[in-house]
């Protein structure tokens, strides 16, 4: 009776501390990735608004390049509680989201009979809640594919097959990327229904019982089709807006993406190791049924989304937040290997959620600060013309992309000319007409989009710097990579208002005719995105003696380091050239025929596994295999009865 006591008060104990740790772990990551305004895409608020004046959406606007989903809902919550508590009703609805697809992946797990317990709680923290935090459309869309995939395969309703259906579509049209398991849910449900049978000749598939398969199929599609027809009808351009803007104009063709996805960055081994193990298990036959399901819908999403991301932008690692949707999934099938191959189970345990996992974490910044340093001083030789910024005797406006731009700014370029107390910053947080910097131009290209929309007021913040713009307060702005959509957006406010105007090439007059404040526009080269997309930054001086001196002093510089650039990044280096041969046509400068390719690295956010990587991942595998089968306790994976 004792010994029952005591270890009945042992269990208590140790499920207390899993509690205080779980906790724990959730403040880090809520410390780390704290909710804050709600953007989405930039804009946000604007679509709101666009809604509450009656204009609609999808309707010309450089804004919205969401679905309607999350919009509607802004503008509902807005309704009833006001725009002051509207973040924290999303932050909370993103949290309920979350928590949906915790409750049910923990009976998926229960009725599939595969291990679960702390360390998977642990991993849902880390896996799932991380990249949730800011992104409720695919939150959303991972709770409908959680929900969607219990009521299908576990569910017992004869109405389960509607069901699913109006949750498939609630996915589809909260992120796209939810249509990749949807569609294998659908396949799925299908084929071991018995409704569809496979053939070794064509035609391959067979449909064995005609009636149920139109039951099954017309109800799991439906809500989807139905959704989708009705918003084409209403809005006519809903497609360019939250599809095709988003990959317009690839950077890659596909066989350059897939050469691109076989070099070992390091948040591309988890998905790669992955995806091979999963095609071993399948191949041995140790995944069958609804485990082979999620085991390959999981592998198939995570490389089509690598691929689609690589090479619509060219940059390899796609944000987290757009695979929610089939995570769950790969959490099943960690459980499933489990059983079968403890030892491949913790490898990539380790790999897809302590390190390196899917995306730069907290651990591999500080593992690789030495790389973060060695861009920083190639960025410091690149754009080293910001360094050449004279002293100001007015007010300086700096556009941000956020509270530590500034420090990285002033540091990297070493300016000392310029006291912080003179500036001044607007951020897109403080900007809520901002285009998206990256969709908005494809939108624009793809829809003719020539001006801006008539219908945005600028907040406070923006209408008290375009008073200081007026009245000469400013004696500099910059603005530039990595935001600058906030300062131009104000100007062609002003322009409008038929307070803009141009003298020659580079002298703007902003005012009235009268009395108008002039300005010098000068450039300087910003390797922030590593030669895609914008390239300099814009610089406005009150006094057009420091205009000339700073591009001067730029020409001397880039002039005197141009060589050592180019053996750095002949892409930068390039374009350089360029910019100063459009400044100063009359005066030669130096062309880079062959040179470096640093910009890579620029533009990419992972870089290539070391030995140090390789150490931590097999130390820590090392470390979880011998706690989980020989440690006991609480870290064991626990299989229910």
């Amino acid at each position: 009776m004792k010994r029952s006591r005591r270890a009945s008060g042992g269990g208590q104990k140790r499920r207390l501390w899993e509690y205080v740790v779980l906790i724990l772990l959730l403040g880090a990551v809520f410390y780390a990735h704290p909710f804050g305004e709600q953007e989405f895409g930039g804009g946000f608020r604007v679509c709101l608004d666009f809604i509450q004046k009656g204009e609609g959406l999808y309707n010309l606007q450089p804004y919205c390049s969401q679905t309607p989903f999350i919009y509607y809902y802004g503008y509902i919550i807005r309704q009833i509680i006001g725009d002051s508590l509207l973040d924290f009703v999303l932050a909370a609805t993103t949290l309920v989201a979350d928590a949906v697809a915790y409750v049910v992946l923990r009976r998926v797990l229960e009725a599939e009979k595969l291990p679960s317990g702390f360390l998977y709680d642990a991993a849902f923290i880390l896996f799932m809640v991380t990249p949730s935090v800011n992104q409720l459309p695919s939150a959303a869309a991972a709770a409908a594919v959680a929900a969607a995939t219990y009521v299908l395969l576990y569910g017992k309703s004869r109405r389960r097959f509607l069901v699913g259906g109006v949750l498939f579509s609630v996915a589809t049209f909260s992120k796209y990327t939810a249509a990749v398991p949807c569609v294998g849910l659908g396949l799925f449900c299908l084929f071991s229904g018995g409704h569809v049978k496979v053939k070794r000749n064509y035609p391959f598939f067979v449909v064995s019982d005609e009636g149920r398969f139109s039951f099954v199929f017309s109800r799991l599609l439906l809500p989807t089709l139905i959704l989708f027809i009705f918003l084409r009808m209403v809005y006519p351009h809903f497609l360019e807006y939250t599809l095709l803007a988003h990959v317009y104009r690839a950077q890659l063709t596909s066989w350059q993406a897939v050469l691109e996805m076989l070099i070992m960055y390091r948040n591309a081994v988890p998905a790669v190791l992955y995806a091979a193990a999963v095609f071993y298990a399948v191949k041995e036959g140790a995944l069958r049924s609804r485990r082979l399901m999620y085991a390959v819908v999981s592998a198939a999403g995570l490389l089509l989304l690598m691929y689609s991301f690589t090479r619509a932008t060219g940059m390899f690692t796609p944000p987290i937040y757009y695979a929610l949707p089939y995570l769950p999934f790969i959490v099943v099938t960690l459980a499933a290997v489990q059983v079968k191959y403890p030892k491949m189970h913790v490898l990539l345990f380790i790999l897809l959620i302590v390190y390196p996992t899917l995306q730069v974490s907290p651990v591999d910044k500080y593992l690789h600060r030495d790389e973060s340093a060695d861009l920083q001083k190639f960025r410091a030789l690149a754009d080293w013309g910001f360094h050449f910024i004279p002293p100001q005797n007015g007010r300086v406006l700096i556009e941000v992309s956020d509270d530590d731009y500034l420090d990285t700014f002033f540091a990297t370029f070493n300016i000392t000319t310029v006291d912080r107390n003179q500036i001044d910053t607007i951020s897109p947080k403080q900007s809520v007409g901002h285009e998206d910097p990256v969709w908005a131009p494809n939108l624009r290209r793809l829809l003719g989009i020539q001006s801006t929309d008539d219908n945005i007021e600028l907040t406070d913040a923006e209408k008290d710097i375009r008073k200081k713009l007026l009245n000469g307060t400013y004696s500099l702005v910059i603005y530039g990579p990595p935001s600058w959509t906030s300062v131009i957006r104000i100007l062609e406010e002003v322009e409008k208002d038929g307070l803009y105007s141009t003298t020659d090439q580079m002298h703007v007059l902003l005012g009235i005719k009268n009395e108008p404040v002039s300005y010098c526009v000068a450039i300087t080269p910003n390797s922030y995105y590593g030669g895609t997309g914008r390239s300099d930054s814009t610089l406005f001086f009150r006094e057009d003696e420091q205009c000339q001196k700073f591009l001067n002093d730029g020409l001397m510089y880039y002039g005197g380091h141009f060589n050592e650039i180019c053996a750095e990044s002949k892409k930068i280096a390039g374009l350089i050239h360029d910019m100063y041969w459009r400044i100063r046509p009359d005066m030669y400068f130096p062309t880079c025929p062959s040179g470096g390719k640093r910009e890579v690295w620029l533009s990419k956010d992972t870089r290539l596994m070391e030995g140090r990587d390789v150490a931590l991942v097999l130390a820590a595998s090392i470390a979880l295999y011998f706690a989980v089968h020989y440690g006991g306790g609480s870290l064991r994976f626990k299989t229910p009865p």
